[in-house]
């Protein structure tokens, strides 16, 4: 099953095979980030090394050609990502932020030919400011 077939399929709050019938799907929002905003990415910021403070984000929200945006989620308790194997900066810099790779696509990239490494990381037990 293609990966848009899957996302189509658990946005329609099915499982996929090996979920079991306990897979729960949770929307999230995109939009632009606004000045009340701030707090709660300043929270996650500071989940990492070297993240900008409220401050800092504040100060780049103001700016005219700024483009910020967050992304609202109800009850996300894992984030999943997807690189190109061969990206090794971005490798150790997930690694240190305790993502975990779970597993593999062979071949799954063309163009330069590519495997994908499948990363997660559990949202249980991090603490963040309410918008």
């Amino acid at each position: 099953m293609s990966a848009a077939a899957q996302a189509a399929r658990r946005a329609q709050g099915g499982a996929l095979q090996g979920e079991g019938a306990s897979a729960k799907v949770s929307a999230f929002l995109c939009r632009a980030m606004r000045a009340e905003d701030v707090p709660a990415c300043a929270a996650v910021e500071a989940a990492v090394p070297d993240g900008w403070n409220a401050a800092a984000l504040a100060e780049e929200l103001a700016q005219p050609a700024a483009r910020l945006f967050v992304a609202e989620a109800a009850g996300a308790q894992t984030v999943f990502l997807e690189m190109r194997a061969q990206n090794g900066a971005a490798r150790a810099l997930y690694a240190s932020l305790g993502f975990v790779q779970t597993g593999m696509r062979r071949g799954f990239y063309t163009n330069p030919r590519d495997d994908a490494v499948l990363l997660q990381k559990s949202l249980s037990g991090m603490l963040f400011a309410k918008a």
